[in-house]
């Protein structure tokens, strides 16, 4: 006889934000995936210690779906993802954010009008632009209350810059 199974929700809306640990000022680890991104490596990156993933999306080529699944097994992990985007589109900044990261990092970042229009992309109204995709990867794909996900995502999204010129070093001295 077939024991029933029981659904268990998952809730990485409770876990520990790439934001409150950077608050914390404690040392955080956070291992990179350049072109592998399959669910043992998210559970291997956990199980080792990481406390979020680096996502290399400028110069690597992910299949968008594999990409999205492996977003929500680091999710699944414990582990918030920080994703570079391509460049400074809202599309490209909306799909990531849609698939569950919580980090944007900004390449080619050399003035404060970039981060500025890329920070209206990664908030919600009245903060930002940005469209409220919910049921996808960034709310596990669970039914969530829209007000307060919201809220708690716009607090908790990170931006990153990523000066890689001396434009963008001479604009931030």
């Amino acid at each position: 006889m077939c024991k029933k199974l029981e659904r268990k929700t998952v809730n990485t809306m409770n876990t520990r934000s790439l934001k409150q640990m950077l608050k914390e000022q404690e040392l955080i680890v956070g291992l990179s995936v350049v072109h592998v991104c399959t669910p043992w490596l998210a559970k291997m990156y956990a199980d080792a210690g990481s406390d979020y993933v680096y996502l290399e999306n400028e110069h690597t080529f992910f299949n968008e779906e594999k990409l999205a699944n492996f977003i929500f097994d680091c999710r699944l992990c414990g582990m918030p993802v920080v994703a570079k985007s391509t460049y400074l589109n809202r599309g490209n900044i909306a799909k990531l954010l849609d698939a569950g990261v919580t980090g944007i990092q900004l390449p080619m970042t050399e003035t404060a009008g970039q981060m500025q229009e890329a920070a209206s992309y990664i908030k919600f109204p009245p903060e930002g632009i940005r469209a409220a995709g919910q049921g996808l990867g960034n709310t596990d794909y669970e039914p969530v209350d829209e007000a307060e996900w919201v809220k708690k995502t716009n607090s908790e999204t990170v931006l990153i810059a990523h000066v890689e010129s001396r434009k963008g070093l001479s604009n931030i001295v």
